[in-house]
């Protein structure tokens, strides 16, 4: 019992003094405020940032991604879908429709409103195999998909997808624009 009581002091230990070696080398403050009043954010990634476009989803941009762009939904730890621009669904009977309901308010960063029909520009570009969408054959189950109103949107399957909630989580919802790809 003494080896393994001295054993965790020396990891505890260990940790504690890896913690305050990163937060030193990444000038993190260990108050959780950095006193650096520097003006430049630095990141690094994996490669070369390829596309502002976030229907190719390449690995090198998945960090910049999720701080330019939303998804509907999100898939937390234990793999249960949380909102995001969606707040609110529901399964139709036999799984074959979902009614998302959008956060009333959410704003481009021009001001404009994010409205169901973007959320069906959006799909469509990723259901299109011309724009090169990674989540194409996730996309492409969704037979159709409408807007009754500017919050709502319904999707409608041929069958239940089991995975609808990946499909949510990965297509990053952009401002529609003319020159892309639709």
């Amino acid at each position: 019992r003494v080896g393994f009581r001295r054993g965790l002091i020396s990891v505890r230990s260990l940790l504690i003094a890896v913690v305050v070696a990163l937060a030193s080398l990444t000038g993190v403050a260990l108050g959780g405020v950095s006193k650096s009043t520097a003006s430049t954010v630095t990141m690094v990634q994996p490669g070369d940032f390829t596309t502002f476009d976030p229907v190719q989803l390449p690995l090198n941009n998945w960090a910049m991604f999720q701080q330019l762009y939303d998804t509907l939904t999100f898939e937390n730890a234990k793999l249960e879908p949380q909102p995001r621009l969606a707040r609110s669904w529901q399964f139709g009977a036999g799984h074959l429709t979902l009614t998302l309901h959008l956060r009333p308010g959410i704003r481009y960063s021009d001001g404009s409103r994010l409205t169901a029909k973007d959320v069906l520009w959006n799909l469509a570009r990723y259901k299109n195999p011309a724009s090169g969408a990674n989540i194409l054959p996730l996309a492409q189950k969704v037979l159709s998909a409408k807007a009754p109103d500017a919050n709502t949107v319904v999707l409608k399957f041929a069958k239940p997808m089991a995975n609808v909630f990946d499909l949510l989580d990965l297509m990053f919802i952009a401002k529609p624009q003319s020159d892309a790809v639709a």
